[in-house]
């Protein structure tokens, strides 16, 4: 792991003329390998579940999903948001574009942390967020990040947690973000 994130390091050096920093790169490289031993060498953790379809929310919760795309070419970060009732009908969906040159991990850290500020300024009390990046969900359930870019803005979903009478966080893979006909 730690020659792979040197090898990718020296990669954005040579190609993209961005230096990473030595900190950066080997935190990088224990994330990953803990990412890795989560998914492999762990058994599943009750606290995590992982959706293989779209399921609607309980009756009285809001589900929602989140995602984020980066756009290296134009150097934005694109953030979507759909919000859905229990039975499965769309009560908000929101796209923002913001102008920054970030990881995918920080833009998607960012996008969780809109569906909570979205959920929050809709007054939803009971609310499921369920994004595709498991390492921001595992941060957004455990509470922490590891010397992450993206922890800024998880200790901020995170500080907001505290408005809702029930807040969890999922992992939804790409193929399961669409309801079930």
């Amino acid at each position: 792991m730690i020659l792979w994130s040197i090898w990718n390091a020296r990669n954005k050096l040579v190609f993209e003329d961005e230096l990473t920093e030595p900190e950066v790169c080997v935190n990088k490289a224990v994330d990953i390998l803990q990412e890795y031993r989560n998914a492999v060498l762990e058994p599943r953790r009750s606290t995590l579940r992982y959706a293989s379809k779209w399921c609607p929310p309980c009756t009285d919760e809001i589900k929602v999903n989140f995602d984020a795309a980066v756009d290296e070419t134009l150097g934005g970060i694109g953030v979507g948001l759909v919000a859905r009732n229990s039975e499965g009908e769309v009560v908000l969906a929101k796209a923002v574009h913001l102008p920054y040159r970030w990881t995918t991990e920080v833009g998607e850290a960012r996008a969780a942390l809109e569906a909570i500020k979205v959920a929050k300024e809709c007054e939803w009390d009971r609310v499921v967020i369920e994004g595709d990046a498991q390492v921001i969900i595992n941060a957004l359930q455990r509470g922490t990040m590891r010397s992450s870019h993206a922890q800024i803005w998880t200790d901020d979903a995170l500080a907001l947690s505290s408005a809702f009478t029930s807040l969890s966080f999922n992992v939804c893979f790409r193929d399961c973000k669409l309801p079930t006909a």
